[in-house]
């Protein structure tokens, strides 16, 4: 009886240690990082809605999405979250989280205070430009010009993003961080919406007269004349907003703007524009 027990206690030892070996593995694993996953969540999501794959209006259900990439709700909803801040997607109590609808209202305020930091900031550069930014400024729109083939837009997303470089980059040479934050936080929902402005592509010769517009703005940089680049920065501004306001109103099938008059009221669209909401689960 007592060698029996013997045996049994030492099985039961050995079983022991190769339940605690199955818990513990050779080599430790490397935790998830739920950020990275969010933000390649987000970027997918973002690009499939510039890319007209997810249509404005469009529902997004949160649980489909996360089933279709393979992933938990949890990075999908912080994507979202994400996507809501930048006015990219609406999230509507009880209802869902939807593609935005870019309006009228929102491109007129976006585009007036663009015309203050930019004019601003374009008269401060100026004056103090190095010969090492004006090099960075010339690379920047020669990346520009490689998507641009005749009067045709090659990659338009592609484009944009390389314009968006181009302003940045002559924000940040005013130094200011607070400032290039803030020009930030505007510029990034206007240049979502123009990603998204199909009609914007299609008109001949906008892609040569947005490399004209830029050639004129490094160019007056170059001659540090601040009033000079102020009339190069307005005049790119104005011409952005009225062929925005254009493709957008076509878009809708409404009549375009006259060039050169307010955006009408929109009092459905203002309301939209609160801050953002939490996704839904």
């Amino acid at each position: 009886m007592a060698a029996r027990e013997r045996r049994e206690d030492g099985r039961g030892r050995a079983n022991g240690r190769v339940a605690a070996g199955g818990r513990l593995p050779s080599k430790p694993l490397q935790a998830i990082d739920q950020t990275q996953l969010a933000q390649r969540v987000y970027k997918l999501l973002r690009d499939k809605i510039l890319g007209r794959e997810f249509e404005p209006g469009e529902r997004l259900q949160l649980a489909l999405l996360a089933q279709q990439l393979g992933v938990s709700r949890t990075p999908v909803r912080d994507a979202l979250n994400q996507l809501a801040s930048e006015g990219l997607v609406e999230i509507r109590p009880r209802r869902g989280t939807f593609v935005a609808r870019a309006d009228l209202a929102t491109v007129e305020e976006l585009y007036q205070l663009r015309l203050m930091i930019d004019s601003f900031i374009g008269a401060l550069v100026a004056r103090q430009i190095t010969r090492a930014q004006l090099r960075q400024l010339r690379q920047l729109l020669e990346k520009m010009e490689r998507y641009v083939v005749g009067t045709s837009y090659v990659d338009y997303v592609a484009y944009l993003e390389r314009d968006r470089a181009f302003h940045s980059a002559i924000v940040r040479f005013a130094g200011n961080r607070r400032l290039a934050a803030l020009y930030e936080e505007i510029n990034l929902p206007l240049w979502l919406i123009r990603a998204q402005d199909h009609a914007g592509m299609a008109r001949s010769g906008d892609a040569q007269a947005s490399l004209t517009e830029h050639r004129a703005i490094l160019q007056a940089l170059e001659s540090r004349d601040p009033r000079r680049v102020v009339e190069a920065v307005e005049a790119h501004i104005h011409s952005g907003r009225s062929k925005l306001r254009i493709g957008l109103a076509l878009e809708s099938g409404a009549a375009p703007p006259v060039p050169g008059s307010a955006a009408p009221p929109d009092p459905a669209g203002s309301a939209q524009r609160g801050q953002p909401r939490s996704a839904p689960p």
